[in-house]
Formats: structure tokens, C-alpha cells, sequence
């Protein structure tokens, strides 16, 4: 999910400011800028009245995949460059504006040899193998990246503000690519506004002729403010418990909800084999916490594909397991439906709902067909078949609040995909 554009810039000044520091100290370096430039349009829909589909209805919707950016480059020695990205979505899982213009990357590199670079800023947070270029839809197959492995709430953290070293190296007919960072970051989703206060990982690619294996995993130590949970925090907080227990019990859900400084553990692999006719990409990630209520679970897709000429065909099969407050739930069952009524009176009502609700297993199916108009121009057309399993809603969004599991669904979509 895409931050807000306020909260994104303290990182990417340090960068300004460290560029600009060099740039009064060496007047006569030679300044060389390069400018590119990307485009998505989209139209899709979907074959049910009373949900939605991120912003697919069965009205058919022109934003749900377009976007427009553009990247520049400034180029100030051999050493020594800046990147910018600014990007407009026409749709965004998070609370802010359609279309408004917001930066993505703002990073000063430093090239230290040919074999190590630092880069310091506003960077992508490297959870995924499309995670540099995730807005450009000319660069894969998809009419987006499977939802499955790369869905908001499993990976809430787009971009962050810190800094990687990278470091390439060869052996016999192998390629490899690792990368050290470590940031901070704050977001706010269509749930919860989140807090990264720390975040840290690796991750490391290898490739050889047409395979290539990715690896990578982050720790972060996470707060979450839960919109759902807000109510039955204050109606917790006001409880006047008749028992120790019961004080102990409410302390300890109220500990739950806040979930303050929780640790966060992702970790993921992508194994991909291409021979530029047939190719195979997959992706598995897992999110686990186990503590607070916070998002927990697994997601794995397989795409298989063919190219003839200008025409690329493509089959996806996806599946995702999304839970959030299993923690909470645990305690519930676990501890406090034997002892204590009183309280699970307030909690099944409550919070108990919150976390039943969010339970998210979903199985997807895709067809998939792309024309290649130009080398830098594309057109796409994926057809879906979306199921929610474990009387769950998926990833569906239901227009009836009382309603907790939906339906099977159909998403049609169709996409020009322009690199300048």
C-alpha cells in the first residue's frame, strides 16, 4: 500500500541535502540527467452486484489499474547519482486521493566499486521479484502481480526511508545479487495505520543462464492502530471488573489490541525459468508475528507461459491464507471461555468479530493474454476466477456488513501498458 506523501519525505531530504553539500564542493563535475517515463490504462469489471473487487464492480471502471509516473536520474560523476520517481494510481488500498501525484523513490546512490553500491533515501522495499519495478506493467506478463503473493496486507510497507548496499558477483557461469537494508516507515491502509519504528533485512539472487532464485527476509518491529478495534478498546478500557481475573484477562486483550512494537517476521522465495518461449514464474511468501493483532499467513502463485512471436500466453494459479488478531482469538478460546463468561461477553461480541472477519483464504485462477504493439508498448487482457474458501471473504470486499463470506466471482480485465 502506497504512503502518504507527507510521510515520505524525511529520508529523501537527507538525501537532497547530501547531494546538494557535494555539489557546492565539486563546481566542476559534469552533470548528465536522463528522463523516463511509464503508463497504464485500464478497464475492467466484475460479474457480481454486491461486491467489489479492489476497485472492480460490475460497473466497468477505468482507474483500477492505470497509472502514470516518471523517473529522473541526475548523473553527477561516475560515483555520485540521484533517482527520482513520482507516480499518480488511479486507485490505491490506502486513504489517499486518486490521481494525486506522490514520490515513490528519492535516493542518492554511491557507487563504492563495480561490485558495491550504497544508496540512501527513499527506496522499494525489496519483499518481491518485481519490487523495483512494480508500477511498470510493460515489465511482466500480468495484467498485475498476482494478488496471492502480492497482496497490500501481507506487505503494507511499499517503500521506506533508510538506506541498502548491494553487492554483485560472478562464479564460473553464476550471477549473484545481495542486498542489505535497514529503514523506517508509517502508512496508513484501508485497516489500520501502521508504524514501522525499525525494519532490516536481506535478500539474495542467484542466476545462470535461464533460472534464477530469489531469497529474501526482513524483520521489523511494527505498531498497528486497528480502525475496527477502536470501539471495543475504549469499551474495554472502561470495564470495571468485578475480579482479578477478570482485570487481568481485559489488561491482557487490551494488550493484545494495541499490539505495540510487535516483532514481524517476512520471508519469501521466487524460483523463475525462462527461455524467452516457454517460462515458469513462481513466488511464496509468509508473514508471521504471532503476537498482537496483527496480519499473519502465506501466499504462492505459478504462472506458466508462452511466447510466439508478438503474443504471449499466460496461466496463473494462486493461493492465500490472510488472518488478522489470531493472537486474540487464541486467548479467547484457548483461556477465556473456560473461566470467565463475564469478559468473553464482551470480547465474542467485540473483538472476537473483528478477527473472524478477517480471515482471508482465497483461491484464484487466471488466462492471460499479451500483444506486444512495440518494444515499449503492450496490450493485455486477463480473465479470473476468484474463489474465497473456509467460509472466508478473500480478498473480496462485500458491500453488506452482515454478510461474512462471499461469493465466487469473475474479474475481466483489460490493460495498455506504455514505457517513454
Amino acid at each position: 500500500m502506497r504512503p502518504c506523501a507527507e510521510k515520505t519525505t524525511e529520508m529523501a531530504v537527507i538525501s537532497l541535502l547530501v547531494v546538494l553539500a557535494a555539489i557546492s564542493s565539486a563546481p566542476a563535475w559534469a552533470i548528465d540527467y536522463s528522463a523516463s517515463g511509464f503508463l497504464s490504462l485500464s478497464a475492467g469489471k466484475i460479474n457480481h452486484d454486491d461486491v467489489e473487487f479492489l476497485d472492480l464492480n460490475s460497473t466497468l471502471s477505468f482507474d483500477n489499474d492505470t497509472i502514470i509516473g516518471g523517473q529522473l536520474s541526475v548523473q553527477f560523476s561516475d560515483r555520485f547519482s540521484v533517482t527520482g520517481q513520482v507516480i499518480a494510481r488511479g486507485f490505491a488500498l490506502d486513504r489517499s486521493n486518486n490521481y494525486q501525484p506522490t514520490l515513490d523513490w528519492l535516493y542518492l546512490t554511491y557507487d563504492m566499486s563495480p561490485e558495491l553500491r550504497l544508496r540512501i533515501g527513499r527506496l522499494a522495499t525489496p519483499y518481491y521479484s518485481v519490487s523495483e519495478y512494480f508500477e511498470i506493467g510493460a515489465a511482466y506478463p500480468w495484467v498485475r502481480p498476482p494478488l496471492d503473493v502480492y497482496e497490500p496486507a501481507m506487505s503494507p510497507i511499499k517503500n521506506f526511508n533508510g538506506l541498502d548496499l548491494v553487492f554483485r558477483s560472478n562464479w564460473k557461469d553464476w550471477f549473484f545479487l545481495s542486498q542489505f537494508f535497514a529503514g523506517l516507515e508509517k502508512n496508513e491502509t484501508d485497516i489500520y495505520d501502521i508504524n514501522i519504528h525499525h525494519i532490516t533485512g536481506v535478500s539474495f539472487n542467484a542466476t545462470k543462464n535461464y533460472f534464477s532464485i530469489r531469497l529474501a527476509t526482513l524483520i521489523a518491529s511494527v505498531s498497528l492502530d486497528i480502525f475496527d478495534a477502536r470501539s471495543t478498546l475504549s469499551l474495554l478500557r472502561g470495564l470495571n471488573s468485578p475480579s482479578e481475573s477478570q482485570t487481568q484477562a481485559v489488561s491482557k486483550v487490551i494488550e493484545i489490541l494495541e499490539s505495540n512494537r510487535i516483532k514481524h517476521q517476512y520471508s519469501s522465495i521466487g524460483i523463475n525459468w525462462d527461455n524467452e518461449t516457454w517460462f515458469v514464474f513462481s513466488e511464496y511468501n509468509r508473514l508471521s508475528s504471532g503476537e498482537g493483532f496483527t496480519p499473519d499467513g502465506e501466499g504462492i502463485y505459478v504462472t506458466l507461459g508462452y511466447r510466439l512471436k508478438k503474443w504471449t500466453y499466460y496461466f496463473t494459479r494462486g493461493d492465500i491464507k490472510s488472518l488478522l488478531g489470531q493472537e486474540l482469538k487464541d486467548f479467547a478460546v484457548g483461556e477465556l471461555i473456560p473461566s470467565d463468561e463475564a469478559v468473553v461477553s464482551i470480547i465474542g461480541g467485540q473483538a472476537l468479530s473483528i478477527a473472524s472477519n478477517n480471515r482471508r483464504y482465497q483461491r484464484t485462477y487466471a488466462l492471460g493474454l499479451r500483444y506486444d504493439i512495440s518494444n515499449s508498448m503492450a496490450l493485455k487482457f486477463e480473465a479470473q476466477a476468484v474463489t474465497p474458501e473456509r467460509q472466508s471473504v478473500g480478498l473480496i470486499t462485500l458491500k453488506d456488513e452482515a454478510v461474512y463470506q462471499a461469493p465466487k466471482i469473475k474479474v475481466y480485465s483489460l490493460v495498455l501498458d506504455w514505457v517513454f
